[in-house]
């Protein structure tokens, strides 16, 4: 789930569409914070959710840095010196397919499900290995279309968790 609130103090009364993230996001509250306020534009940075600066972006201009992409837009009335915005990103607790082509954070392999799950039409419950397991690679069921490339990229990865296909 995605979010984003102006502060109640704000000055200006802009805001921020076009909200979308990509694969490297982490849960958490990021702030956008106007940095050098202008008509009709502006400088802002976004702070990740450490507190630290992650990008300088311009006031009507695509802005994209830690998994995250927006514009933010100016409004009627001009955004003043420290005017901020929170955007608060969690988790669904759902998992979905690998497959290293898509973009929505599903490229990387967070673990393997365990035992046959089929959440094709809805969503359904399941047991997952995210850390620590020697798993068979024979015994995994892959997406349509599966590489042996594809195979390896997904074995480097999920040995950084502890978990070793053979």
């Amino acid at each position: 789930m995605l979010t984003s609130i102006a502060d109640t103090g704000n000055t200006g009364d802009g805001t921020v569409t076009a909200l979308s993230t990509s694969t490297k996001l982490k849960k958490g509250t990021y702030e956008i914070k106007i940095i050098e306020p202008a008509p009709d534009g502006g400088l802002f940075q976004l702070l990740n959710t450490r507190g630290k600066v992650a990008g300088v972006g311009t006031v009507g201009q695509a802005f994209e840095a830690e998994g995250l992409s927006f514009t933010l837009q100016d409004g009627t009335t001009d955004f003043a010196l420290n005017d901020r915005f929170t955007i608060t990103v969690e988790s669904t607790g759902k998992m979905i397919e690998w497959n290293p082509s898509n973009t929505d954070g599903s490229d990387t392999p967070v673990g393997i499900l365990f035992d046959v799950t089929d959440a094709t039409d809805q969503d359904s419950p399941g047991v997952m290995i995210s850390r620590e397991a020697n798993v068979t690679t024979e015994d995994l069921t892959f997406f349509d279309g599966v590489t042996a490339d594809d195979i390896q990229v997904a074995r480097e990865q999920l040995a950084l968790k502890g978990i070793k296909l053979s």
